[in-house]
């Protein structure tokens, strides 16, 4: 067990943190005779190891088994470091392959089936999902050849089951009937327990009472049952873009799944109680009856939870039949018949807007055109006024001087 107990030490460093194993340590003689060793490329003999050292016989005699043991500690520290180099390689081999088909798929054009050459044999029904045969991205369908729209026709065919046994048209429709009905089922069935239970210790007596419990005991179920729902949406989202080729980048994918495994926690003590309360199971863990009650109410719990878990991760959606399929490619022509139409519309809408703000643009450059030629002719009118004043000025001045009249000058003091 010690011997267990060290390994189970010794290799929990290299499972956590995937790290090369650290050399061993060895005494300056041992460290010595393994650097020799690594030189020679070849374990040293005993005379080579007494003129390394400067050992007699009966001292060398008496380290020889150490000599051995650090030299079988090289050799499993070497045959572990060849074994992580190995996996390191092996780790490195395989993210480069996953980089490449990931780049190999976003440089694929989203249409790779439907632009196929005309006269191909192979239908390659597992290509692409079944979305993606409905939708060819990146090309229109006025863009498509005959042969081309006939060999998509075929891989929608080949992903489409047709004519099933009657067993799995039943258990299909239980499938599907179960995605509507067990989720509310186990909201109303578990509420019950838990207004039962409560109930039993605070004995309501009026309404109010009454809707209070109720809503205490829904507070936890309905966000339980939406979360539910929330991670099997979450799990088909990843898969069709995992599908496409496209990374996932769902928000809170983490956190989502603490908050769905506290949430199960919670219901799952709400139904201990209650079913502990019911059976009067007790604490008697002496008694063999109580344990076996204890374990039914344990695992018949856990068996609920589980089935919600399997309903929320694991639960695949039915096949797509051909009317479904059909519904899908009237329902993406009348949406895509709409967005045209919106396209259009918004593209009018902008149209206008743009011309408004030009009938605005030139409204205010004519008003400032306007504004600044009555400031010009304003201008112009003043010193056109200005000018022929002076001038008959200057003629009244010609004429008193040519009647010998002498003007009295007023000095000029800028006044009007």
């Amino acid at each position: 067990m010690p011997n267990l107990v060290t390994r189970i030490r010794k290799g929990l460093p290299s499972i956590f943190t995937q790290g090369p194993p650290g050399p061993p340590t060895f005494t300056k003689a041992a460290q010595a005779i393994i650097d020799a060793d690594e030189k020679a490329g070849q374990e040293l003999t005993v005379p080579e190891i007494q003129d390394l050292l400067g050992l007699d016989n009966v001292t060398l005699a008496s380290v020889a088994p150490g000599i051995g043991i650090a030299r079988a500690r090289w050799a499993t520290y070497q045959a572990a470091l060849a074994e992580y180099q190995q996996k390191q390689a092996k780790r490195v081999a395989r993210k480069t392959a996953k980089a490449e088909r990931y780049q190999k798929l976003q440089a694929q054009p989203k249409n790779a089936s439907v632009s196929q050459p005309a006269g191909a044999d192979v239908i390659l029904g597992e290509s692409q999902t079944l979305e993606e045969l409905v939708t060819p991205r990146g090309r229109s369908f006025s863009d498509l050849t005959a042969d081309e729209l006939s060999i998509r026709r075929r891989e929608i065919l080949a992903n489409t089951p047709f004519d099933l046994p009657f067993h799995r048209k039943f258990m299909n429709w239980l499938k599907d009937t179960w995605r509507v009905i067990g989720p509310p089922a186990f909201v109303v069935f578990t509420v019950w327990e838990v207004f039962y239970f409560m109930n039993h210790f605070l004995q309501t007596k009026n309404i109010f009472d009454f809707v209070l419990l109720w809503g205490i005991s829904l507070i936890i179920e309905i966000p339980f049952m939406i979360a539910t729902y929330d991670q099997s949406e979450r799990r088909e989202r990843a898969a069709e873009r995992r599908a496409r080729g496209e990374p996932e980048n769902l928000p809170g994918k983490v956190s989502s799944l603490v908050f769905w495994c506290l949430l199960a926690a919670v219901n799952v003590v709400g139904q201990i109680s209650f079913l502990a309360f019911v059976t009067h199971a007790g604490f008697s863990l002496t008694d063999p009856s109580v344990i076996g009650l204890w374990f039914f109410i344990i695992f018949r719990v856990t068996g609920v939870i589980v089935g919600d878990c399997y309903t929320a991760f694991h639960l695949l959606p039915t096949e797509a039949t051909i009317d479904r399929v059909l519904r899908a490619q009237q329902a993406q022509m009348e949406g895509e018949q709409r967005l045209a139409v919106s396209d259009a519309e918004r593209l009018r809408k902008d149209a206008e807007a743009k011309q408004a703000v030009r009938r605005v643009e030139l409204s205010v450059q004519r008003e400032e055109r306007e504004v600044n030629f009555m400031e010009e002719w304003q201008k112009m009118n003043m010193r056109q006024t200005l000018a022929r004043q002076q001038r008959f000025i200057e003629l009244e001045n010609q004429q008193m001087r040519q009647l010998g009249i002498e003007s009295e000058e007023e000095p000029e003091t800028g006044d009007l």
